[in-house]
């Protein structure tokens, strides 16, 4: 239980195209219309939905940028940074895991990237997120590394790390 590929394979998770490992395990049935939803949205979306999510060691979750709320909720593993770039400019991060918080909030519209903070005890982290409304990939961009730099010329070698 202590090695990210038994994680991998007892949950079947899949590569998420940010990096890391995921798979969806809920999906509410009853949505949200579009024009109940803030601007942005193009069509309906679900409540909420939650996924498993893994890193291990040699991953790293890029800079990405949803439309909805995110919360990490540690499940096993070591801890994780969350690098957060708010719209403004402003940097903050946020650990999760035994080193830090049992959960973390990511704020709708905030360029987020992370990475594991290896222990002696585990070299990944397994969570679950929670996205509300719920995730959809037309929501999900992956951001360029120019974008965040102009947004953000301070953190350039961490953006340039993660992008």
């Amino acid at each position: 239980m202590n090695k990210a590929e038994y994680w991998i394979d007892k949950l079947q998770l899949l590569p998420h195209p940010e990096g890391g490992w995921y798979k969806e395990v809920y999906r509410s049935e009853e949505e949200i219309q579009n024009d109940s939803l803030p601007h942005g949205f193009k069509g309906s979306r679900s409540y909420m939905t939650s996924i498993y999510f893994l890193l291990g060691k040699k991953d790293i979750s890029r800079f990405h940028i949803l439309g909805s709320d995110e919360i990490w909720y540690y499940n096993q593993g070591c801890s994780c940074t969350i690098h957060m770039i708010d719209k403004a400019g402003n940097y903050s991060n946020a650990t999760a895991g035994p080193e830090g918080e049992m959960q973390v909030i990511i704020p709708n519209n905030t360029y987020f990237a992370a990475e594991v903070n290896p222990s002696k005890e585990a070299d990944f982290i397994l969570v679950s997120c929670a996205v509300a409304p719920g995730f959809d990939f037309q929501d999900f961009r992956l951001v360029e590394q120019q974008e965040l730099e102009a947004l953000c010329p301070t953190q350039r070698e961490l953006i340039s790390r993660f992008t």
